[in-house]
């Protein structure tokens, strides 16, 4: 399905700043199962940290390969983990 056409008929569209569409009302669940909607089979998150969100991703989306990528470092002082 194309993407654009899936956006305009689901969501309403609201111009934004220099043109670009704002979705409103739109969560990290509903952006998975639009992923699986348009037929995405290849992604990559960035920041995964405890792989949540990438559970979420597959399980919208079984025929998908992610890659997860978290660059994250330690350094001293950081205490959340």
């Amino acid at each position: 399905m194309n993407a654009e056409k899936y956006l305009k008929e689901n969501y309403q569209l609201e111009p934004g700043p220099h043109g670009a569409l704002d979705i409103r009302d739109v969560n990290r669940v509903d952006l998975a199962k639009f992923f699986a909607k348009v037929g995405a089979r290849t992604g990559v998150e960035i920041g995964v940290a405890h792989g949540k969100y990438s559970d979420i991703l597959m399980n919208a989306n079984p025929d998908l390969t992610l890659y997860g990528v978290d660059p994250y470092e330690t350094y001293e002082g950081y205490k959340d983990y």
